[in-house]
């Protein structure tokens, strides 16, 4: 019960609403959407909805689910993959929003002119292989730290009763 309120907590804490935000100059905006058509924002974003399911699924997994666990887990990432679909384009339009807020007009067309040089469009081709990799070396760097800590921890924890699965 601990972990599903923790689960709750989590996603509340990480995928809660943004307060509101000061309105954008329109021009700002489109250049921030054409911007973001240039590097791929789109497939940025089905990387990063695809990685936040995989969380949210190993979340899940610990979970006691019953004796149907499989095929409740399978019917929990259907949905989850249904509404983060759904979800993706308004996720879309608050980065531009956010691209437009930060940059100004004439940084966006900027950054325009970059993305469509030779040197912009390899660091869109390449970007989701490093982002993914980043991403790998973070989760990586996470359990290190988990196992650290708990490593340090285990006198106290056996002190506590508490025993840490290797």
């Amino acid at each position: 019960m601990r972990l599903l309120a923790f689960l709750f907590a989590f996603l509340f804490l990480t995928l809660g609403p943004a307060g509101a935000q000061p309105a954008v100059d329109p021009e700002a905006l489109r250049e921030a959407r054409a911007m973001m058509d240039k590097i791929g924002m789109d497939a940025l974003a089905k990387q990063q909805a695809a990685a936040a399911r995989t969380q949210i699924m190993a979340m899940v997994q610990a979970v006691d689910l019953g004796k149907d666990k499989d095929e409740l887990l399978d019917k929990i990432a259907d949905r989850v993959a249904s509404e983060l679909q759904t979800r993706l384009p308004k996720y879309y339009n608050e980065i531009a929003t956010v691209y437009a807020r930060v940059f100004t007009l004439d940084e966006l067309k900027q950054l325009n002119a970059f993305y469509d040089s030779p040197l912009g469009k390899k660091v869109v081709e390449k970007m989701p292989a490093i982002l993914k990799e980043s991403s790998e070396l973070g989760q990586q760097m996470g359990v290190e730290v988990i196992r650290a800590v708990f490593s340090s921890l285990q006198p106290e924890l056996q002190k506590r009763g508490v025993n840490i699965p290797k």
